[in-house]
């Protein structure tokens, strides 16, 4: 599957944001490394979800709260959207693009105990933000 996503690259979505790399897929979401298209552009990741037996509206919605949210452990949310990709019907969320992140280290290999006492507590400080305004994170897996 991840090659009909890799043929993405190069598409305009929504006259805004071109789809430069695709970076990964699972089986609920696909992420894109994009460029917008303003004056100055900016690099940003673009997350999709098929919008199939979702409720459109509400989605769009928390991502809308959420991104009027800000604490220093959480990556932006710049847009939100519908569009169509690959001929199906999708949601985006346009983010702050991070460098690096945890997904990418795992694979490899495990944190070292003083990398995993070094991480634990903004990862608590930004749940307990969600939690004290209403939200909870809902992916949050164990790698193995």
């Amino acid at each position: 599957m991840s090659d009909v996503w890799k043929r993405c690259e190069g598409q305009l979505v929504d006259n805004r944001f071109l789809l430069q790399k695709f970076i990964a897929a699972t089986t609920h979401c696909v992420v894109f490394l994009a460029q917008t298209t303003e004056t100055q552009p900016q690099t940003v990741a673009i997350k999709f979800i098929p919008a199939e037996g979702l409720q459109p509206h509400q989605q769009l919605a928390l991502w809308n709260r959420a991104a009027g949210l800000t604490h220093k452990n959480f990556l932006r949310i710049f847009h939100s959207g519908q569009c169509n990709l690959a001929r199906t019907d999708l949601l985006y969320a346009v983010l702050e693009y991070a460098e690096e992140d945890l997904s990418q280290v795992l694979p490899q290999r495990a944190l070292t105990p003083d990398e995993a006492r070094e991480m634990l507590p903004p990862l608590i400080e930004a749940l307990s933000f969600l939690h004290c305004n209403g939200l909870i994170h809902g992916h949050l897996k164990r790698v193995e």
